[in-house]
């Protein structure tokens, strides 16, 4: 569930220890407080990754030779245990409970991956009572060692004030650690504190440095929010802001200005702008 500028990320401890990682579905796509289409290009790199560099008996490996390893104490094959349990997959009927129990014996030897799916079960009420104290206490721990998934959600949580008190300073902290890493997320929401003044100074130009970082990854909200900028702000240029509001609509942009970017979209069409004479 990483973003797609790190993905060796998933794979680490694969050299410290006997047992191949894997990265779940659930992992990817159901513990984040975001979903895009970066998500989707880093399953697929992690799948292609998986097939090329591990071996066929390591994608193999039956369900009671990976318990047999984690019962041991290999921390590597304790988080891909509780993935399996997650999942419903590798010959493991999907059981949230054991797949919190094998990522708590993980994430307690100080697994990073494993620390951010303990912290996205407590987030979700997944196989244990949901407590959002205890989702923030793992995430700070994966994010401590530089997961940008549980910096990105560490930052949420400060953000909104869910299981820590609301800190708009600590939000940036940690959106600028997971943007940094090329989370669009991340680039987006730390835009947006630029933008209005949240957590840090105003300041447009530092607002579109990370707009633009996130829009060039596809983000229709990031994009959305750079047409503005581009529309309404210093350096206007409206061939650009139509080329912004179109590529957000056509991303899929379904916010409540949705409408907004359709009308400015007719109206600089209507008086002879054109995306073709942006400047990106």
């Amino acid at each position: 569930m990483k973003n797609q500028l790190f993905f060796l990320t998933a794979f680490s401890g694969i050299f410290q220890s006997s047992e191949p990682r894997f990265v779940g579905l659930s992992r990817l796509f159901g513990r984040r407080a975001h979903k895009n289409l970066a998500r989707l290009a880093y399953l697929m790199k992690i799948l292609v990754m998986t097939f090329f560099c591990l071996s066929a008996d390591a994608q193999t490996k039956t369900l009671s030779e990976l318990r047999a390893d984690a019962e041991r104490g290999d921390r590597v094959a304790q988080y891909n245990l509780g993935v399996r349990y997650d999942n419903g997959t590798g010959g493991a009927t999907k059981d949230p409970t054991q797949a919190v129990f094998w990522y708590r014996k993980a994430a307690e030897q100080g697994d990073a991956d494993a620390q951010y799916n303990l912290g996205g079960c407590y987030y979700d009420g997944e196989g244990v009572t949901k407590d959002l104290t205890q989702a923030v206490f793992w995430f700070r721990k994966a994010a401590e060692q530089g997961d940008a998934a549980a910096q990105y959600n560490l930052g949420n949580s400060y953000y909104n004030g869910k299981g820590v008190s609301k800190d708009f300073t600590q939000a940036v902290f940690w959106y600028r650690k997971a943007a940094e890493q090329g989370d669009a997320k991340a680039q987006y929401n730390l835009g947006r504190c630029y933008d209005f003044g949240y957590g840090v100074s105003k300041d447009f130009t530092q607002a579109v440095f990370w707009y633009r970082k996130a829009a060039e990854q596809g983000d229709a909200a990031a994009q959305y929010n750079l047409g503005g900028c581009y529309y309404n702000g210093k350096g206007k240029d409206l061939n650009t802001a139509l080329y912004w509001y179109e590529r957000a609509i056509a991303n899929g942009y379904s916010g409540k200005y949705k409408t907004i970017a359709q009308n400015r979209i007719r109206r600089l069409k209507s008086k002879g702008y054109s995306s073709s004479r942006a400047n990106p």
